[in-house]
Parts: C-alpha cells; sequence; structure tokens
C-alpha cells in the first residue's frame, strides 16, 4: 500500500480483525462468504506531510506538531500490526539511474 496515510481511516481499521482472526466475511444480499486472511501487508508513507523531513533533497517545511498529527493518523492496533519498521532515504535521479547493480539474487541466496 503506497501511502499508507492517504487512504480513509475507515478503511484501514476494516483490516484489523481479519488480521487478528485470519479469516474474512464478505456478506452481500445473496449471502455471505467467509474468506481465508493471510497475507503480508507493505505500507509505505512520506516521514511527514510534506515529505522532506530527514530528506537530503528538500527542506521539510511542517511543524513538529505537524509531524506528529500526521504519525497519529494510523492507529495504535494497525501499527501493532506491522512488525518491520525501516526508514529509507530519499534517492536522487541520478542515484535511481546507476549502473551499479549491486548484489546479484544468486549471490545474495
Amino acid at each position: 500500500m503506497d501511502e499508507l496515510l492517504e487512504f480513509r481511516c475507515p478503511s484501514l481499521e476494516v483490516m484489523r480483525k481479519p488480521f487478528v482472526d485470519g479469516q474474512m466475511t464478505i456478506s452481500r444480499s445473496a449471502g455471505k462468504v467467509t474468506l481465508p486472511y493471510n497475507f503480508m501487508l507493505v505500507p509505505a508513507m512520506k516521514p511527514s506531510p510534506c515529505g522532506y523531513l530527514g530528506s537530503r533533497q528538500g527542506d521539510c517545511s511542517c511543524s513538529p506538531i505537524q509531524v506528529q498529527h500526521y504519525h497519529s493518523l494510523i492507529s495504535g492496533p494497525l501499527l501493532d500490526r506491522i512488525d518491520i519498521h525501516i526508514e529509507e532515504p530519499t534517492l536522487s535521479i541520478k542515484e535511481l539511474m546507476t549502473s551499479d547493480k549491486g548484489e546479484s539474487s544468486e549471490d545474495m541466496r
């Protein structure tokens, strides 16, 4: 999920119960069906509303209160279900276009 905080709060909160139960029930007028709910959620979000907090690309224009409010938009219970948190720096176009391929999957394996 790119830009996690662009999703409305109720849309995010509805995922909490199925995470715990391991199943999701979909109800329609013709009936209901229960399906397994076992997947890996990989959300991404900006570090601040402007996106420049801690960036080498620009200066953050957000106040500490704005940053705190931005991060508080994710509920604690949903945040608790995200096991790994990684901060990645913003890369310039030049860095993205580099010819250095790094390690191959074969070498990493």
